[in-house]
């Protein structure tokens, strides 16, 4: 009888869910890959399993429940990111789906959840109409059998304990987990480990309906694509478009300016300080992966964070302003990540 109260719960849960994120009524798009596995290319003779791969982060290091180095290198040959396609009449959601070049996911080893830094994709799979609908076994035995080739180790299969998403925080768990870490779905993990590469991946089949989410984490470094625009450049994109787009490494989500970025705020303070009658309006702006209100504030907090850099330069609180618009004024489409991270941006508007 508790068993059942249990699952009835549980099932209660999953329903309530699915049925907010309305993914039944959203468009699908066809994903490029079956899945299967070729023949495996032949490769040069992996290293030794002690070989080392990309160095985790210090925050990383000090989260770290599981060793890494006792998985097995492989050297198969993986195909393209995200590696894995889906069951044959299945296809991705698209508005339920995203994929970052660089972002920071949670993988659960049975014990905590570990900060993965790196790219990201999470894609939800609905069945096609007329198709066949897979059992939650058969759509976690594919994908197992399909990773093993690949050279994967299972490193945890069940539901996510409660505490282990406490301590990372749910916003943080759930913000691209939200359909692999949970603390009644269960979810197989697991992790491919490659002379240069380490591969993380969570398979989750959903409920009743036969829709399964799968989450690929590559751990990678971060893309630097903040570039330093010099004073004098500046001053002739204000003097002739009255505006100039900054792209500020700030950690994600927050409004914390990256040490690699200060040479770039250090070409605003040498503008300013060249011309004292200057005033500057500093607007920031956002893509469109969040709420439209968190948007807003994030964009506002960012903006603010460069003023309070340029008044630690000694340039006068009374030369700026601080606007946000968080993502209400794109520059580019926010389908495909380069146009987010266009949008991604501060402004630094002639008054």
């Amino acid at each position: 009888m508790h068993q059942i109260s249990r699952l009835l719960l549980a099932s209660l849960a999953l329903a309530g869910g699915l049925s907010a994120c309305g993914h039944k009524e959203q468009t699908t798009e066809q994903a490029s890959a079956p899945a299967t596995v070729a023949a495996a290319t032949p490769a040069a003779e992996a290293p030794a399993a002690s070989a080392p791969v990309a160095a985790p982060d210090t925050a990383n290091v000090k989260a770290a429940t599981f060793d890494l180095s006792t998985v097995p290198v492989t050297s198969a040959e993986l195909g393209t990111f995200p590696y894995l396609g889906p069951l044959t009449g299945y296809s991705v959601n698209k508005n339920n789906s995203e994929e970052f070049d660089f972002e920071r996911a949670y993988v659960y080893d049975g014990k905590a959840l570990l900060p993965i830094e790196g790219k990201v994709s999470q894609r939800y799979f609905d069945l096609d109409d007329n198709a066949k609908k897979a059992s939650a076994l058969m759509i976690r035995r594919n994908y197992e059998d399909l990773l093993k080739d690949l050279g994967a180790v299972k490193v945890h299969s069940g539901a996510v304990a409660q505490a282990a998403i406490e301590k990372v925080g749910a916003d943080a768990a759930y913000k691209h987990g939200k359909w692999v870490v949970d603390n009644y779905r269960e979810t197989d993990t697991y992790v491919i480990r490659q002379a240069n590469k380490e591969v993380w991946a969570q398979v989750s089949a959903l409920g009743s309906d036969g829709d399964y989410c799968i989450t690929v984490t590559e751990r990678a470094a971060m893309p630097q694509q903040a570039t330093i625009m010099k004073a004098d450049e500046l001053k002739k994109k204000l003097d002739t478009d009255g505006r100039a787009a900054l792209y500020l490494n700030f950690d994600t989500d927050q409004a914390h300016i990256k040490s690699d970025s200060e040479p770039a705020v250090a070409e605003i303070v040498k503008l300013l300080q060249a011309d004292p009658a200057l005033r500057l309006s500093v607007e920031g702006h956002t893509d469109n992966t969040s709420t439209p209100a968190h948007n807003q504030q994030l964009s506002e907090a960012r903006a603010r964070a460069v003023a309070t850099a340029l008044a630690a330069h000694g340039i006068a609180a009374s030369r700026l302003t601080v606007a946000g618009f968080g993502q209400t004024r794109p520059l580019a489409s926010n389908a495909t990540e380069a146009g987010r991270a266009q949008n991604r941006r501060v402004e630094l508007v002639k008054k």
